[in-house]
């Protein structure tokens, strides 16, 4: 049943302002109560008396609409963090992977959703976190990744990584993706590395152009700490770490990136196992035959 819910929306698409207007229409006429996230509600610039959609809210919302394309989503899950309210992606983008439906299919889901349970599939995050002097300068949540890179006119760099604390294994190349399931089909995909079901508990960690060619990916449960630090070598190296490619940092030497799964996981309204599969063809071609 849906009785509540939120919105959020890239505010920088015109397309998700127009669309979500419809929404709020179609909620009223429904008497759906409706939340907006904050930056939403000024964009919308309409007199109104919407209230603003905050985390302590969170469990009192049936479901939040996230507008936009697939790296919005990950800007949604951090907003609500640790909430555990489904989110329903619609695609509002270009390649929409991570959708579950299209606008034009929108309202008669949600009132389908309002006559039975709102099915969901859980995804397992990461928590972030980088020290220095043992103090900590950056600790963020991610859906997709983490990338420890060089910078822009850096060289190569050194990474060494620990698990559990213990050292394991020297990186010498332009850098580390440590990703989730979800995020496997990401910046982890595009640098060689495996496609993952979403519901996995695991990470997998892919070198990015390694120096040394036998340096490939590893999958490993993700109840593992993983710890990777900068180990300079040249004057000119310079890395960041970047999560879900929106918050990063820069890393000096010494500096310690610790990675573990997160506290809490997130929930995506997900009808159909078998849609992950249709998108993994159409969107990404996997699987595909060649026509002989």
């Amino acid at each position: 049943m849906i009785k509540k819910l939120a919105i959020f929306g890239n505010i920088a698409k015109e397309k998700v302002i127009a669309f979500t207007k419809e929404i709020l229409s179609w909620c009223n006429e429904q008497k759906i109560e409706v939340f907006l996230e904050e930056s939403l509600l000024k964009k919308l610039d309409i007199d109104s008396n919407y209230p603003i959609f905050n985390n302590t809210l969170s469990n009192d919302i049936d479901i939040i609409l996230s507008l936009g394309g697939d790296g919005f989503l990950l800007n949604a899950a951090k907003m609500i963090y640790p909430s555990q309210t489904p989110i329903l992606h619609i695609n509002m983008g270009q390649l929409g992977f991570t959708s579950e439906i299209d606008p034009e299919n929108v309202f008669s889901y949600l009132a389908e959703l309002s006559n039975r349970e709102i099915p969901i599939q859980t995804r397992n995050m990461l928590e972030v976190k980088v020290l220095r002097d043992n103090r900590v300068i950056l600790e963020d949540v991610g859906l997709n990744d983490v990338v420890i890179q060089k910078d822009t006119h850096s060289r190569i760099v050194l990474l060494e990584m620990k698990i559990e604390k213990e050292a394991v294994a020297n990186f010498y190349g332009d850098g580390l993706i440590i990703s989730t399931p979800t995020g496997s089909t990401a910046y982890n995909l595009g640098a060689g590395g495996p496609i993952l079901y979403p519901t996995l508990s695991c990470f997998v960690i892919t070198p990015i152009c390694p120096h040394n060619l036998a340096q490939r990916s590893i999958i490993l449960p993700n109840d593992l700490s993983i710890e990777v630090i900068h180990r300079k070598r040249k004057s000119l190296e310079s890395i960041v770490a970047i999560v879900d490619g929106h918050s990063w940092t820069k890393i000096d030497e010494g500096d310690r990136i610790i990675i573990k799964k997160s506290k809490f996981p997130i929930n995506l309204v997900f009808e159909d196992n078998m849609h992950y599969f249709k998108n993994l063809k159409e969107k990404l071609h996997w699987g595909g035959l060649l026509n002989v």
